[in-house]
């Protein structure tokens, strides 16, 4: 494969108070390598108060590879942004701080966008279970791809896996734990959307990275899933209890209700979550004493999304500030409003 020597690469890395973890990660980016492809770290470090800024100094004088960049700005969209204009590659790799490249990664990068009509790329997530086994009804969270013969994928822990061979996908398969996208694309389209942002701002959480792909969407942009492009994501014990399920899914909830409200430009009634608060509140009655784990993950799941989908609506309606923050044309230069 003959490779532009223009051809360059910034991996961005937001990370908040994983001390324990972001070395790992930017050590398997570090090893990775690629012939004639230049590339960096940007880690953006969201004001960590643990011992991040320490590993993280220690990183970048031991390695010119290595930047980091402070932004203490709630949420981690204004850190995406801050890591995107800091980065000096024609592509920017987006990586979470509980993820480990596979060897071969930037090449899978590299193989994605030699194909110049390409402008998003993904690539396997995998789950990495630390000081836990996934349990028994871990396969019952996974759902198939349609149209992927053999693709599959688990959303509720951020996994996906389509397959050994590079497919062309709808953008929105390509998550922000691995997410690959022209510099210029990127900026064009207007960045990413508001994301996890602490609980207090919940209301202004947005679509992060989904919004960013329906935009690719309506423009008709292209995107491959690259297989070399694979990451082991850390997956604890915590991440399988009913409450972090539960508060991921209101999340999720509040994020759908905000990709309809700017789609539609109007904040309507929330009958369908009403209903579907109201049944899946009377099927946890009857279901009390089940001995069926994923039956009780399934209910509180559905009632906690419809909760946080509630939520948000109505504080959209009752609020022209939060109308006006969803309706803006792009969060480039955005922070979470003070409240």
């Amino acid at each position: 494969m003959t490779v532009s020597s223009e051809f360059s690469v910034s991996y961005v890395v937001t990370t908040f108070n994983r001390g324990n973890l972001i070395q790992r990660t930017i050590d398997s980016i570090l090893a990775q390598h690629a012939e004639n492809v230049k590339f960096e770290v940007v880690v953006v470090d969201g004001g960590s108060t643990d011992d991040t800024t320490r590993v993280l100094e220690r990183l970048y004088k031991a390695d010119l590879r290595v930047k980091v960049v402070q932004d203490p700005s709630p949420g981690v969209m204004p850190s995406r942004h801050t890591g995107a204009k800091n980065a000096s590659g024609s592509i920017i790799v987006f990586i979470e701080d509980d993820v480990k490249l596979e060897q071969g990664h930037l090449g899978g990068v590299v193989s994605a966008f030699s194909n110049e009509e390409i402008h998003l790329a993904g690539g396997p997530c995998l789950p990495e279970f630390r000081d836990c086994e996934a349990p028994d009804w871990f396969e019952g969270l996974w759902s198939r791809v349609d149209g992927i013969e053999g693709g599959k994928m688990c959303g509720w822990l951020s996994l996906i896996d389509l397959g050994s061979k590079p497919i062309q996908i709808d953008p929105t398969l390509i998550w922000a734990l691995n997410l690959a996208i022209r510099r210029s694309t990127l900026f064009e389209l207007g960045g990413f959307h508001p994301d996890l942002s602490p609980p207090k701002f919940k209301a202004y959480q947005g679509d992060g990275e989904v919004g960013l792909a329906l935009k690719a969407c309506e423009k008709g942009l292209k995107a491959v899933y690259s297989p070399n492009m694979k990451v082991w994501h850390e997956i604890t014990a915590e991440r399988f209890t009913l409450q972090y399920l539960e508060k991921r899914f209101y999340f999720q909830g509040i994020s759908e209700s905000y990709t309809k409200i700017r789609k539609e430009r109007s904040v309507k009634f929330p009958i369908k979550e009403i209903i579907k608060f109201l049944y899946f509140t009377l099927l946890k009655v009857k279901h009390v004493f089940s001995k069926e784990p994923l039956k009780k993950v399934f209910i509180g799941t559905q009632i906690a999304y419809a909760k946080g989908y509630i939520f948000h609506n109505r504080a959209t309606k009752h609020s022209d500030h939060l109308r006006r923050w969803i309706f803006q044309n792009n969060y480039l230069e955005q922070n979470v409003p003070s409240i």
